[in-house]
């Protein structure tokens, strides 16, 4: 006999850790309402890019951050590649996904970080 998963909780973390784990592209909304089911995963997430910046960190590495977004929501992304990103512009992006990461001192609240090459 087989077994049976009865707690449906139980089965969409399942469902969930397997869409993340099969880098299946999500969208912003998904991302940030799971986000502690999601914190520390590779992630794929497609959207539109807002709120586009460049600058340079304390070190003088240069970096872009921008938002990520879907009709419902908007998801911080921080990235040190040498990409070229265009405000208004859907792509599909691929990261490490934190809840809470800190930077120095200061705490960066549900950020995808970019792999870089």
């Amino acid at each position: 006999m087989r077994p049976r998963l009865q707690n449906p909780l139980l089965i969409a973390a399942l469902l969930l850790w397997a869409t993340a784990s099969a880098a299946a592209n999500l969208v912003p909304s998904q991302v940030l309402g799971n986000t502690q089911q999601l914190n520390g995963q590779d992630i794929s997430v497609i959207g539109v890019i807002s709120f586009l910046k460049a600058g340079i960190t304390p070190d003088g590495k240069p970096y872009q951050s921008f938002k990520l977004c879907d009709t419902n929501a908007c998801l911080q992304v921080y990235t040190r590649d040498k990409s070229t990103y265009t405000e208004g512009k859907q792509v599909t992006v691929e990261g490490h996904f934190w809840a809470v990461r800190h930077e120095g001192a200061t705490p960066h609240f549900n950020e995808l970080v970019l792999d870089t090459d």
